[in-house]
């Protein structure tokens, strides 16, 4: 899964070779993108993957603004996905607040490893833009780092 986008860009009026920043794209339109990206690669909870009330009506992501994931079984059904969305606020104090919900009636071990499947590309389509730097030093056995 591609690195999903949390901030717009736009076109460099001196350089058309550049892009500036733009503010930062809804949270709506952020979690529609990662539904359908997690559709696509059939990473979707088959229960169902609901977006938190208090992020619509044009919230935008904030700055700095990330997600963790937490996997855990139900209280009486099924496993969940709860996602969180972490950042500072205007007095650059750390808020965490719930993000989105995915949930699968299963309650097998597979059904658990899958749950965190879907958390790991829910990581990923934020965090990951391909192979980390120290991945490929190690893998090469550049000079200074280990095997």
């Amino acid at each position: 899964m591609t690195h999903i986008e949390t901030e717009r860009y736009k076109p460099d009026p001196g350089n058309p070779n550049w892009r500036i920043y733009d503010g930062q794209r809804p949270a709506q339109e952020v979690f529609d993108e990662l539904r359908q990206r997690l559709m696509e690669t059939g990473h979707l909870p088959d229960e169902y993957f609901l977006f938190d009330h208090d992020w619509e009506n044009g919230r935008l992501w904030p700055e700095d603004g990330s997600l963790t994931c937490t996997v855990d079984y139900g209280n009486n059904e099924g496993i969940y996905l709860d996602i969180a969305m972490q950042y500072p606020d205007e007095k650059q104090k750390w808020q965490t607040k719930h993000f989105a919900t995915g949930k699968t009636l299963g309650e097998t071990d597979a059904d658990m490893d899958r749950m965190y499947l879907i958390a790991s590309a829910v990581t990923k389509a934020f965090h990951i833009e391909g192979l980390h730097a120290r991945w490929m030093l190690a893998q090469t056995g550049t000079e200074g780092e280990t095997k």
